[in-house]
């Protein structure tokens, strides 16, 4: 399961640097008891860094960020080069998108999106090309063989609403 997260870090001469969610986001696979375990974590107030039992989770997160900082500029600006060496950094807390976050506080049982398997189905076309539609923790994405980089995806109430299903069917 592929979760996405924002990150700020503190370097150790004091700076910071808090990544803006609405043009970046970082995404990592994780096990589908690790996600639960955030979600469950987050909802309750914790901080991601503080959960137990996720340590390789945000170790792969941490190492992640690391690389990414050596391409960023301390003012959040992308380099053309990346740094030879990392920089020092002291402290990285890592977020669940805020939209998400609404998202599960929304719901009326929002860990009971953990108890159903992700599913898929494929839609041919005449050409043979196909349409994707996978649901998983009560997102749904959609992928066209056609065009490998564009997907959608919405929470499985929006995409029942484009359906004209009503909303408890």
């Amino acid at each position: 399961m592929r979760f996405n997260y924002t990150y700020s870090l503190k370097y150790s001469n004091g700076k910071t640097y808090t990544q803006n969610p609405a043009k970046e986001q970082m995404g990592i696979e994780a096990s589908d008891e690790e996600h639960h375990k955030v979600v469950v974590g987050v909802l309750s107030g914790i901080a991601i860094s503080k959960i137990e039992g996720i340590s390789e989770l945000l170790y792969r997160m941490r190492e992640d960020v690391i690389f990414a900082d050596r391409f960023k500029n301390t003012d959040g600006s992308s380099r053309t080069k990346g740094l030879k060496k990392p920089r020092d950094i002291a402290e990285i807390e890592f977020y669940l998108i805020e939209s998400e976050v609404k998202d599960f506080k929304k719901m009326k049982n929002p860990l009971g999106i953990f108890d159903n398997p992700a599913e898929e189905m494929k839609i041919y076309r005449d050409d043979g090309s196909y349409i994707t539609i996978q649901t998983e923790l009560g997102k749904v994405y959609i992928k066209s063989s056609r065009n490998r980089a564009g997907a959608m995806s919405m929470d499985v109430e929006t995409f029942l609403g484009k359906l004209g299903m009503p909303c408890g069917w």
